[in-house]
Order: structure tokens, then C-alpha cells, then sequence
């Protein structure tokens, strides 16, 4: 084998010998072909997209003579392989591949690097995550250097001769440091590919300059002429970078800002407490935006500049746009609403201020804002509430983990309106169990979804309800998520299987929560003012990306 074959990441060549069966002597000049080099271009890097014609070979040479006879082919693979680099791992020993360091752990394998560029131009077909669906925020990354660079890296960790697979686990995770300099918008996600349902799955997360694996794909076959099971293939785990926006998870809670943009970036410093104070004193009206379970406000803000038509934007038709941001895991919600009225009380915005107030809230900001309102005294604050993707009756999702690795295999499959998100979704996938202690709350019939949907008293605020249906969108939507709760049904991944199931398959949703939950909040059926509700084509995480959302909120806030 050519070393500069070597060097763009192939270490293997198969050779194919045809037989034609036939009960007649056959004679055609298209057998007579000369032999296919590497289309290489100046630069020795191997050529994408190369014709027959261009390659040489005869395309318009068609024996009629064969018509009507008796005739059958069939193949012989044989494949020669040079060993690359390689390096069997243990639970005695670390093993140092190129870029990379496996950490000792029970799993027995011979471990190897190898391109996606090869395995997607094998006879298996199997094209990367970056472009099987031409995602434009996943790009693969050279595990050689610990930076992607020219058309093959070697972003592949192949295992073979497998022992102990089932020693990986979440709890046990294979580590693996990687040679990355870190970027405040890149991550990076180990995938595996499964062949009954055609899908890429994450199998781990990235966090301190090591790769987590916490569960490993099934061997991926080579090619079907190749018949010796030592030969039919291995486990493969591409990394691919996220790249995206990193959304905040650092900052000093709680957080009311009157923030602005500055290009595309959001600075939510211009403002200090006194000055906020000052703006909304001399304010008639006044929104406040109240971030969900993924994210922060900054989408918000940039939102609030847009101008949606007739109806003006946010930032025209209030005199003052604050921002509430929370920390959205570890605290109670119940907590969050003590500290949202504690906020706004600091820039003048108490029981009797006199102004019209109005609360947008995403997701679980819903639950915080009726919290407050209806637990709080909130009524006496505030006017209006507007609330989008709000679990008012509670959510399917146990674990924020199950969620996001659901929502993240839609996104790198092709689910155009969650690939803005990927990276986002990725941070969301790599979080503990003992850090959702705000995502069980919102568990149907959790005892903070009860305690909310009692009997009270009315608060008298109007409540105008927003409730995405990802039917209205895509409706193949429903063809790719039957495939990922077979592919989480495979992998032993009940959580996500379930939820999948009782969200996605039974009712309307949203991808995170149903329809129905998000439209009843049952306590209201004693009140003066039923909400207002409305189904709009959107998914969990796009409804301040929605037109028709921002539009009846900017409507009915005035």
C-alpha cells in the first residue's frame, strides 16, 4: 500500500473479483477496463465527486447480444490491510494513541484511529455525522493533532476484538484526554452509528479536556463481499465539534439586567442596579423576559429588537425590556419566584407601582412567574402573563439528560429547526443527576405541580397561553422520532424510550412537553379570566424564532 494512501487516512484496500455465470460464451469490451487509481487532485487530496468518465471507465458501451440468456454474477471481496497505530486497552494500563490517552478501564480492545473520510467512502456507505445531513454546526476533529485540519482527519476511535463491552456504563464511563484547546463556543460530542435505523446517536459528552463514554454503539460492518467474521467490522466513535453559541451557566444569580445589543452580542452590563431603577421609574410600561429550562435570555434579547411587522417590536412598544435570568437546576422553582418578586421590588416594581408589567416566560419561567403571582403576591405586581412551552401540568422528562440526548440525536439526523441548538443541547447532555433537582419538580404530579394546580384564589391577572406543535411543522418529524425511541429501545435507554413514547407518539407536543399540559392550568377554572390559548407550528426550543408567537405577544401585551 502507498504511504500516501496511508497518509489520508486509508490503511486498507479490497480487491473484487467478479464471476459471470453464463450458459453462452460472453464477450464485452466493458470487462476490458483499466485499473482505478485514488483520484487525487494537485495537492494529493483525494477528489469528492469523481465520474465514471472522468476515471476512465466506458460508460455508454452496452452488449445486446446478452439479451435473453441465461446469465448471474456474484462477488469475491478480498481486502488487504496494513496495521496502523494501534494499542490494546486494559484495566491495568493507559493507552496512548496519537493525540489521544485511553485511561485504564475493564474494556479489552485493540484500539486504532482511522478518517470518516475512509469509512464514508467504503463499501458500507456509512456517511459522518457532519455530512450525512450537511450540518453545518458539527465538523469532525483530528484526534491526531487535537485540531480538524485538510479533508481527513482522523477523527475516528475504532475498537476491535471487543471484551467487557458491557463494563461501559454512565457510572463507568471510558475516558479518554484528548489534545483540544477548549473554546467558549465549540464542544465536543463522541457518536455511533446504528444500522437498523440508519441514525447517529452521542454515546458521551466532553468535560476537562476528556471525552466521557458512557455507552458503546454496536460494531458497524464493512463490506458485504468480505464474509469472515473477524473481518465484518468494529466499533467506531466519531468525535465531531459543536460549534455554536455557548450559552450562559456561570453567571451571579439571580440576574434582573436591562441588557442591549451590541452586534450580534448581548451586553448586560450597561446598566447597573440604581440606573435600572431610575429607567423604570420614569416608565409606563414594562416587559420582562423569563428564561426556560435550556438557556438563558440572551435569544430574548435579540428577539426584542426584531421588528415583526405591524405590530412593532418589543423594544418600540415598551419603554423599558428587562431580563430575568435564574439558576435553573439546582434551585427549587418555588425559590426562584421568592427571588424573581425580590428583583423586581429592588428596581421599583412593588405592590401599587402603577405601571402596566408584563411577564414573557418560557418553559419552566412559566412555573416560576405563576409561582409568583399566585404564591407570592405576584398579582399585586404584575399585569399580564405570557406563557410559551410552560409544563403547566407537569412534563414526561425524568432527567434533563434523557431530554437533551433526545433532542441532540434530532438535531445532528437532519431536524433543521434544533441545529441552532446543538451546542446548547450537547452542554445540557453532560449534566449529573444531582444537579435537576428543578427538572423533578416538573414532573407530572411532582408535588411543586400539585401544590401550583390547587385550588386558590384568583389572582385576577390575564394569563395568555402558547403551546408549540411540532405536528404543524414537519410532519416527518414523527417518522424521525419513531426511529430514535426504536434506537434508544435498543441501546438499553429506557428514560429516553419512555418519554419519547408518552410525549412525542400519544399526543400533540412540542418535542419536551404535550400540548395539553402546557394549554390546562387547573385552577384557573374558578377564575374570572379563563387564559387565553394558542397552538402555534413550534417546536420546545424556537418559540421567540416563531412569528406568529411574537406576534400575538406583542399584540396582547400593549
Amino acid at each position: 500500500m502507498k504511504t500516501t494512501t496511508l497518509k489520508l487516512g486509508y490503511n486498507s484496500i479490497t480487491e473484487y473479483i467478479k464471476f459471470v455465470i453464463s450458459t453462452r460464451p460472453l464477450s464485452s469490451p466493458i470487462a476490458d477496463q483499466a485499473g482505478v487509481d485514488l483520484p487525487y487532485n494537485k495537492d494529493g487530496i483525494l477528489a469528492k465527486d469523481i465520474s465514471l468518465s472522468e476515471k476512465g471507465i466506458a460508460t455508454d458501451i452496452i452488449d445486446t447480444s446478452v439479451v435473453g440468456r441465461d446469465w448471474t454474477t456474484d462477488n469475491i471481496g478480498l481486502r488487504i490491510t496494513r496495521s496502523v497505530d494501534g494499542a490494546q486497552t486494559g484495566p491495568e494500563r493507559n493507552t496512548k494513541l496519537s493525540g489521544i490517552v485511553i485511561e485504564s478501564h475493564p474494556l479489552i480492545a485493540k484500539a486504532s484511529l482511522s478518517s470518516s473520510a475512509h469509512i464514508t467512502k467504503s463499501a458500507d456507505g456509512i456517511r459522518a455525522p457532519h455530512a450525512a445531513n450537511f450540518n453545518s454546526a458539527l465538523a469532525p476533529i483530528d484526534l491526531a493533532g487535537g485540531k480538524t485540519k485538510g479533508d481527513h482527519p482522523m477523527d475516528v476511535l475504532e475498537l476491535e476484538g471487543v471484551e467487557n463491552k458491557s463494563s461501559v456504563t454512565i457510572n463507568n464511563p471510558l475516558k479518554i484526554r484528548i489534545d483540544n484547546e477548549e473554546d467558549d463556543n465549540e464542544t465536543i460530542v463522541p457518536m455511533g452509528f446504528d444500522t437498523d435505523t440508519g441514525l447517529y446517536f452521542p454515546v458521551g459528552y466532553f468535560e476537562n479536556g476528556k471525552v466521557m463514554i458512557d455507552s458503546l454503539p454496536s460494531q458497524t460492518p464493512n463490506d458485504s463481499a468480505i464474509t469472515q467474521k473477524s473481518l465484518t467490522g468494529s466499533i467506531k466513535i466519531y468525535f465531531q465539534k459543536v460549534i455554536g453559541q455557548r450559552l450562559g451557566f456561570n453567571y451571579n444569580y439571580p440576574r434582573l439586567r436591562m441588557p442591549e445589543l451590541e452586534g450580534d452580542k448581548v451586553n448586560y452590563d450597561n446598566y447597573d442596579g440604581a440606573a435600572i431603577k431610575a429607567k423604570v421609574t420614569a416608565a409606563n410600561s414594562v416587559a420582562v423576559f423569563i428564561h426556560g429550562i435550556i438557556g438563558d435570555t440572551e435569544g430574548m434579547v435579540k428577539t426584542a429588537e426584531k421588528i415583526f411587522d405591524e405590530c412593532g417590536s418589543f423594544r418600540k412598544n415598551f419603554d423599558v425590556v428587562l431580563t430575568f435570568d435564574y439558576e435553573n437546576l439546582g434551585t427549587p422553582i418555588e425559590q426562584n419566584a421568592v427571588l424573581l418578586g425580590q428583583e423586581l421590588g429592588k428596581v421599583g416594581l412593588k405592590p401599587g407601582h402603577g405601571k402596566e408589567l408584563v411577564l414573557i416566560a418560557h418553559s419552566m419561567g412559566g412555573l416560576v412567574a405563576r409561582s409568583f403571582i399566585e404564591d407570592n403576591d405576584g398579582h399585586k405586581v404584575v399585569s399580564k402573563l405570557f406563557m410559551l412551552g410552560t409544563p403547566n401540568n407537569g412534563s414526561e422528562w425524568s432527567d434533563v439528560r434523557d431530554l437533551a440526548e433526545s433532542l441532540l440525536t434530532m438535531a445532528i439526523n437532519g431536524a433543521a429547526f434544533l441545529k441552532p441548538w446543538t451546542l446548547a443541547i450537547s452542554l445540557f447532555g453532560k449534566l449529573g443527576k444531582g444537579t435537576q433537582s428543578s427538572l423533578k419538580q416538573m414532573q407530572k404530579k411532582s408535588p411543586f405541580i400539585e401544590n401550583l394546580n390547587r385550588k386558590k384564589a384568583d389572582p385576577k391577572v390575564p394569563y395568555t397561553i402558547i403551546a408549540g406543535n411540532t405536528q404543524m411543522i414537519d410532519p416527518q418529524l414523527n417518522e424521525m422520532a419513531s426511529k430514535i425511541s426504536r434506537l434508544f429501545d435498543l441501546v438499553k435507554k429506557k428514560g429516553v424510550y419512555l418519554a419519547l413514547d408518552a410525549v412525542v407518539f400519544k399526543k400533540p407536543n412540542d418535542i419536551a412537553v404535550t400540548v395539553t399540559s402546557i394549554e390546562e392550568v387547573p385552577p384557573s377554572k374558578d377564575w374570572s379570566q379563563q387564559p387565553r390559548v394558542t397552538s402555534v407550528a413550534s417546536d420546545h426550543l424556537n418559540y421567540f424564532n416563531n412569528e406568529t408567537a411574537m406576534k400575538l405577544v406583542l399584540k396582547d401585551g400593549q
